[in-house]
């Protein structure tokens, strides 16, 4: 497991990028990410890291961008979510780290009812 620099690095030399496509999926019940803590859930055969930051839910693909590692082992600090493997930490409010490259695409997230859905990029 790693960095795969052709997906995750794409050089596009000045043309434009591709639109990214997203499509809504529901995920679970809310009362499933208790305050303080993270799930990982397979959405689209996406894996998707959910944190519940404050009675908040925030979701973001379940990949450290600095070495691959499943950011659901990790564990959530104030606002951020420290990786398990080298304790990098992400904010969980706009997604970035220290390291300006290696900053987090999070999801769109909403509530309806008891159970929530996110948004994830898919695939054309």
């Amino acid at each position: 497991m790693g960095i795969d620099f052709l997906r995750d690095f794409p050089d596009y030399e000045g043309e434009k990028k591709p639109e990214k496509i997203s499509r809504w999926f529901l995920a679970g019940e809310v009362s499933r990410v208790p305050r303080g803590k993270i799930r990982r859930y397979v959405l689209a055969g996406r894996p998707v890291a959910v944190f519940n930051r404050d009675g908040e839910l925030v979701a973001c693909r379940d990949k450290c961008p600095h070495m691959g590692a499943d950011l659901s082992m990790g564990r959530i600090v104030g606002e951020f979510v420290e990786c398990a493997w080298h304790q990098w930490r992400f904010s969980l409010v706009d997604g970035r780290c220290k390291k300006e490259w290696a900053c987090l695409e999070l999801y769109p997230v909403r509530v309806t009812g008891s159970s929530f859905e996110i948004e994830i990029p898919v695939d054309p």
